[in-house]
């Protein structure tokens, strides 16, 4: 192993330590019942929702989450089942 690698291995594992610092987890609810084949998820600072693919009805469901638990609030139908979805500033 030379000293190039050496320090592009260290480099590696010093920045992987630092992200790993940067990145949390909290379970705060489930859906369960309410959108049971829930796929994707994505969520939305600008309006503190959740949007979760529903491939059964065909829809993009929204949650609302308050004091732990989450509400569906609307579903938005949609021409076939959803596989993704993507969510910014309120769009």
């Amino acid at each position: 192993m030379n000293i190039r690698t050496i320090g592009k291995a260290a480099l590696l594992t010093a920045a992987a330590s630092s992200l790993t610092a940067q990145i949390t987890h909290q379970h705060v609810a489930s859906a369960v019942g309410v959108n049971g084949e829930g796929e994707i998820v994505a969520y939305d600072a600008g309006s503190g929702n959740f949007f979760v693919t529903n491939p059964d009805t065909d829809s993009l469901d929204v949650f609302s989450y308050s004091a732990g638990v989450l509400t569906l609030h609307s579903s938005i139908a949609l021409a076939g089942a959803p596989n993704s979805c993507d969510v910014y500033n309120g769009l």
